[in-house]
């Protein structure tokens, strides 16, 4: 009766040990996540930082860096932005732009224009998931997003926290059928990664910050952008129709950080090698990619009678490059230069976001770990079987 009894205690207790061996390996080898969704290509309206359609306004001093655009409109009497607060170019389509820094462009800015409404068409139109229309005192993940309401808000001073997961090209596209409103003094902040060039909001309407707000992202507006004062912005305020309306406002628009994963276009590098007089060669090698050596057979050696030096195959004479060999002619010997052999190296893999795997291990490490495993129940099997064998008189 105690025989299958131990006999299935051996099988479970075996199973339970290459169970806890092969979890931990397994989230090693797990295969990285990638990114939630893909950035909105803003086209050449990513080059402003401003870009207005009805007029751009600015009732206190305020500081932009960045390029400053107005089209179909012409740029109107006070209050308008001026030079003195732009670092970058202000684009009109006529004479009627701020001096010294206006420059007309009537075709660049139409084309901004036609990008702009591009972005706003494809952040509108990517699949969202819902969340609350209070977005103080949340914290999300790279994603795209939309409200049930239709809106979005940050109040009472709450901050709004976008979280990359350790990624830079971590991506936040908020949609709104209506208004985007902020209170006085919220914050939209960023972590692990996250960049405000990387983030959109669609608005269906109107765009409104509140005196004092900290926010980042490109605001995408069909109508217009309005700041009540003193706010500092990392991003872009867009308008499709209307105004863009500023009020000590701090806005630089934002660049990308090159992101850290690995590129998927490997880089060839030209490795010459050197040779005597006579024997020119250039070996392009491919970073990370072997680099075979020639191998040399009776190579004819310059000199004043061309003569070569006989030997068995595949000799050659060591010393540094351009060795002056001994002899009756003193010729001089080209020797192949020995050039250690790169290891190649993994390029030109598909991004597929996350971190590599780490600590080098290798899935043959499982099979070593499963046989050694299987090896001791099987020993344990058959101590059990001739601890019960019965004893022979």
């Amino acid at each position: 009766m105690l025989k299958p009894i131990r006999l299935a205690a051996v099988f479970f207790i075996g199973a339970a040990l290459l169970s806890a061996t092969i979890n931990p390996l397994s989230r090693v080898f797990a295969a990285p996540q990638a990114p939630n969704t893909t950035p909105v290509n803003l086209g050449t309206a990513g080059n402003f930082a401003v870009l207005g359609a009805a007029a751009v306004n600015d009732t206190n001093i305020s500081a932009v860096t960045g390029d400053v655009g107005l089209s179909p409109a012409a740029w109107g009497p006070a209050p308008a932005l001026t030079c003195a607060e732009v670092t970058g170019t202000i684009y009109s389509v006529n004479a009627s732009g701020p001096l010294p820094c206006r420059q007309i462009n009537a075709g660049l800015l139409t084309t901004a224009k036609n990008d702009l409404t591009a972005a706003y068409i494809d952040a509108a139109g990517r699949t969202a998931s819902t969340v609350g229309t209070e977005l103080g005192g949340v914290i999300l993940p790279d994603g795209t997003y939309a409200s049930a309401a239709g809106t979005f808000g940050i109040f009472g001073g709450g901050t709004l926290t976008l979280d990359g997961g350790g990624r830079a090209d971590s991506v936040f596209i908020f949609q709104m059928a209506s208004t985007l409103t902020t209170g006085s003094n919220s914050k939209v902040v960023l972590t692990n990664g996250a960049q405000a060039c990387n983030v959109y909001w669609q608005v269906g309407s109107s765009a409104h910050l509140g005196t004092g707000s900290t926010f980042v992202g490109n605001v995408m507006a069909d109508q217009s952008i309005t700041d009540d004062g003193g706010s500092t912005v990392d991003g872009r305020f867009l308008a499709r129709i209307a105004a863009v309306t500023l009020n000590n406002t701090h806005i630089t628009s934002s660049v990308c950080a090159p992101s850290t994963h690995p590129s998927s276009t490997p880089t060839a590098t030209p490795t010459s090698t050197p040779t005597a007089t006579g024997l020119p060669t250039s070996t392009p090698t491919a970073t990370g990619l072997p680099t075979s050596t020639p191998t040399q057979t009776n190579t004819p050696v310059p000199g004043p009678a061309n003569t070569s030096v006989p030997g068995p195959a595949n000799t050659s004479v060591p010393g540094p490059a351009n060795t002056s060999v001994p002899g009756p002619t003193s010729t001089l010997v080209p020797t192949p230069t020995n050039r250690p052999t790169a290891a190649p190296a993994v390029v030109g893999l598909p991004r597929t976001g996350g971190a590599a795997p780490q600590g080098g291990a290798s899935p043959w490490i499982l099979v070593l770990i499963a046989s050694v495993v299987g090896s001791l129940g099987a020993l344990a099997f058959g101590l059990s079987i001739r601890t019960h064998r019965p004893t022979r008189r």
